[in-house]
């Protein structure tokens, strides 16, 4: 029965520790579940000379430090209904049926027309904390661009992640093992 429990125990303990998809690091976190969410948080800008789903994808994934696989598109959004909170922030409320929830955070990224403007950048990538169906900035997070350059924005996920072949091969073994573990002491 001993070795029974220490072989699960190993077979588990494998399995959490060689996967590569458990740890990242986004804004101090160590992995992104233990990210405060309060509230949008502003990750990074960038400069896209191209609004196609995958150079924003390719983007955000870059600002992440993931594979392009691990972003996908939920919607993408045209002049969107910019609304003001009355101190220098601004929203737009998104219909929650557009929304995949996959108890993740959310991501979202504001495209802006900066034709004239020099020394900016013209998109602007949030982690989606607190109420998913609302995407919320402030001046300073986005240069003080105004929201009336605002042409599109899109909405974001990380895929849940499948279990790796590496990891399901480890479980097995594990497995396996108490079953011959078992077989031998019957």
């Amino acid at each position: 029965m001993r070795r029974t429990s220490r072989a699960l125990l190993l077979a588990f303990l494998a399995a959490v520790v060689l996967s590569p998809e458990r740890a990242i690091a986004v804004s101090g976190a160590t992995l992104l579940e233990d990210y405060p969410w309060e509230a949008d948080a502003l990750l990074g800008s960038a400069t896209l000379k191209n609004s196609g789903e995958r150079t924003q994808r390719q983007a955000l994934a870059d600002l992440l430090r993931f594979d392009l696989d691990r972003v996908a598109l939920d919607y993408k959004g045209e002049s969107p209904l910019v609304q003001s909170d009355g101190s220098g922030g601004w929203y737009i409320d998104i219909d929650a049926e557009i929304l995949v929830d996959t108890g993740l955070p959310q991501f979202f990224l504001l495209k802006f027309g900066i034709g004239g403007l020099s020394g900016v950048d013209n998109t602007y990538f949030f982690m989606n904390g607190g109420d998913l169906t609302r995407l919320e900035w402030s001046n300073e997070d986005v240069d003080g661009i105004s929201y009336e350059r605002l042409g599109s924005f899109a909405i974001l996920h990380d895929p849940p992640p499948l279990p790796e072949p590496a990891t399901l091969a480890l479980v097995g073994l594990g497995l396996a093992g108490l079953g011959f573990s078992r077989r031998r002491y019957s």
